[in-house]
């Protein structure tokens, strides 16, 4: 995505779950945009959340990236596709 389409699609995020941008603030040496949506706060650099945290109804959940690299690669064989065919979907009602 280019860097227009980035930000129109963050602005329409933003309004759809009614959340705000607080700024910037660097986190590992990363200039990250900061969001809040309801509770929760996100440092966000390039599309990557890099720190969430959020305190809800008592309950606090904290992550954070030990680290990040940039224009990095994986080798293709650490992943392999799930064949849709494979699987099976049951029904419950209660």
């Amino acid at each position: 995505m280019s860097d227009a389409e980035v930000k129109k699609l963050e602005e329409e995020v933003m309004s759809a779950l009614y959340g705000q941008k607080l700024g910037k603030n660097d986190f590992r040496s990363k200039s990250c945009d900061v969001f809040v949506v309801i509770d929760a706060k996100s440092w966000i650099y390039k599309g990557v959340v890099l720190k969430p945290t959020v305190k809800m109804m008592g309950v606090e959940a904290n992550e954070i990236a030990l680290e990040f690299k940039e224009n990095s690669s994986l080798d293709s064989n650490l992943f392999t596709p799930i064949n849709p065919s494979s699987i099976k979907i049951k029904e419950l009602r209660f």
